[in-house]
């Protein structure tokens, strides 16, 4: 794989991006809390991966939870994302059914919209951390009673050298069951495809999701949305790091990357790479670019 090349600066940049947040788990040093990685695509892997990471450098001590049960006398930690937003549920109803059961419940950086009666019921045992301006500050007018914080997004403290060498000592990992043969033939053709099909580009990566969050941008050809071909759905420690090291590789190969996936220009910024970053639906990608990107990243280019 080639010199991360923006490595040291991300290292030289992650103690004070993330100085207060690692302040505040240092706190939970001999307590076992609940960790529920956020669910969802590849970004959401290299956000869990980049969070077991965090715990490990501080030595926490936690158990996986699962999104659908009540932890009552807990501790309970929901990893960063942007799932408390209209379109999705599952940090919702989490809440609904834990917040006032649970001794204390911890949201990792987020991105929040909407949702305000969920937020109006939350107490002074929440602590909600938000990875960009726009949701610190609806944060605040809508949960009153809860501790609120800007961070932000934590796949940004990623050691993507640590990665690579946590990477060479993965077993191969065989597939479980017909959707997971499924999921590794599509990490294999798609790739190569879409490599055939930018003969002539190859030194550029066109990657535009085509899901809800989508925007009224004319998706380029050839395109390939390494997010979505490269999600398992599976956030425990193993998958989340093969899961990164598999985007980091692809990503790898190419020099400039127009996306408007937010953690495909995040992983693409801090691989050094030219990224033109556009924007998403709803105003995160925007919203984290600003709060984190702008002024540290001399790479990556806002396209809104």
């Amino acid at each position: 794989m080639a010199e991360l090349q923006m490595e040291t600066a991300v290292n030289e940049r992650r103690p004070p991006m993330f100085s207060e947040l690692e302040s505040f788990l240092e706190t939970l040093r001999g307590v076992k809390f609940v960790y529920l990685p956020d669910p969802g695509n590849a970004g959401d892997s290299f956000i869990a991966h980049a969070t077991y990471q965090l715990f490990d450098r501080i030595g926490l001590d936690y158990e996986i939870g699962s999104e659908f049960c009540k932890y009552p006398g807990r501790v309970v930690m929901w990893g960063g994302g942007g799932n408390l937003v209209p379109m999705y549920g599952n940090l919702k109803h989490f809440l609904l059914a834990n917040w006032d059961v649970s001794e204390r419940v911890i949201i990792l950086p987020h991105t929040i919209q909407g949702n305000e009666s969920t937020l109006s019921l939350l107490g002074v045992n929440c602590d909600i951390f938000c990875r960009d301006r726009m949701s610190y500050d609806f944060v605040r007018r809508h949960a009153p009673k809860t501790r609120v914080w800007l961070s932000h997004d934590l796949a940004l403290s990623a050691d993507l050298e640590l990665t690579e060498k946590e990477a060479s000592k993965l077993p191969i990992m065989l597939p479980r069951d017909v959707a997971s043969a499924r999921r590794i033939a599509k990490r294999a053709i798609l790739p190569l495809r879409y490599k055939a099909r930018a003969l002539g580009r190859s030194k550029v990566l066109n990657c535009f999701r085509g899901d809800r969050e989508k925007t009224a941008l004319e998706i380029p050809s050839p395109n390939i949305d390494v997010s979505a071909v490269y999600a398992t759905g599976i956030m425990t420690k193993q998958d989340s790091l093969a899961t990164t090291y598999r985007m980091m590789l692809f990503i790898d190969g190419f020099e400039t990357v127009n996306t408007n996936r937010l953690h495909v220009a995040i992983l693409s910024a801090m691989l050094g790479k030219q990224v033109n970053f556009h924007p998403n639906s709803y105003g995160k990608n925007r919203a984290v670019f600003e709060n984190s990107m702008a002024g540290r990243f001399a790479n990556v280019a806002w396209q809104g």
